[in-house]
């Protein structure tokens, strides 16, 4: 925007981007930082397109007149649709404050919009990074914890004994036998969240459990990415048995992170999981899956308390 302009440009300037963000926001401008956080709701860039699409079908017409403003401070999207950019409400913000002028024109000294620049691009660095600190902290163990199921999936794996491509749990392309597994599985997980996270008010999903498109063993691997292992090509499932120890320690110290959980719970949690992995372990088996050590399960039980009181 230029740096001085005519008192008329300036109202009608003002005039348009205030109609605009009315019809983009539904309220008038308030708070210039809570504004921006407002526009994440268009800008950000972790949306979806088909949220996008539809946000922009449902937004309403605007008349902004024959004069055209740079697209860098209100964005034509077709059919008289327009949008307020963060660069464009910093403009608003910057040009309500009193100006110099002469002759009926404003002029904007270049250093006025310095601090609402650093505000632009400490919110432009948070929306694009937003991905990778999303990724930083799941695989740091910072942020909410693991949900009870996809912690759920990591324990049954080791109970299973599923460190290496040899006792993996099978993901398969038959869908008679995978519905099989996926029940097996959904039983271990249900048992276990019940008893750490509480019984859900709403219910769970069993198709959501599904090793093939299911939400715990998605979360688990964006948690221990590079530890929990998924071979696309061949269906293994497996934690890998370099990193067992590391694995145990995240999802105890994950556990232990969320409210109201103690030593106590954590153990009969476990026993319920392992209950219920027993009670289908011949069913496992029988896919060829199945390969609990009883030893093991119980050095892994210890371990895993122990780890639990070292991160209250």
């Amino acid at each position: 925007m230029p740096l001085v302009m005519d008192e008329e440009d300036v109202a009608h300037v003002q005039s348009v981007l205030a109609r605009a963000w009315q019809l983009q926001a539904g309220r008038p401008t308030g708070d210039f930082e809570g504004d921006l956080q407002e526009l994440a709701g268009w800008f950000d860039p972790k949306l979806r397109g088909q949220t996008l699409r539809e946000k922009l079908v449902a937004l309403p017409a605007l008349d902004a007149g024959a004069t055209r403003l740079p697209a860098t401070i209100l964005v034509p999207c077709g059919d008289e649709r327009y949008l307020v950019t963060p660069e464009g409400r910093a403009w608003l913000e910057c040009s309500r404050a009193p100006h110099s002028g002469t002759g009926g024109q404003v002029v904007f000294a270049s250093g006025e919009g310095a601090l609402l620049e650093r505000e632009l691009l400490a919110t432009y660095r948070a929306w694009t990074r937003h991905r990778l600190d999303d990724v930083i902290e799941k695989r740091t163990g910072v942020g909410a914890p693991m949900l009870p199921t996809a912690a759920g999936i990591v324990l049954m794996l080791l109970v299973n004994r599923s460190l290496d491509r040899e006792t993996a749990i099978r993901r398969v392309r038959d869908p008679a036998t995978q519905s099989k597994i996926d029940d097996v599985v959904a039983d271990v997980l249900e048992s276990f969240a019940d008893v750490l996270g509480g019984v859900s008010k709403r219910g769970r999903s069993r198709e959501h459990f599904s090793l093939w498109s299911g939400y715990p063993l998605t979360e688990a691997r964006r948690r221990l990415a590079g530890w929990l292992i998924l071979d696309t090509e061949e269906g293994f499932v497996y934690v890998d048995r370099a990193s067992e120890g590391q694995v145990i320690d995240f999802v105890a110290r994950d556990i232990a992170r969320r409210r109201g959980v103690d030593k106590s719970t954590v153990d009969s949690a476990f026993a319920a999981l392992v209950d219920a992995y027993r009670r289908r372990l011949e069913d496992l088996s029988g896919l060829g899956s199945g390969f609990e050590r009883v030893g093991r399960t119980d050095a892994l039980r210890e371990r895993l308390l122990q780890a639990v009181r070292d991160n209250p």
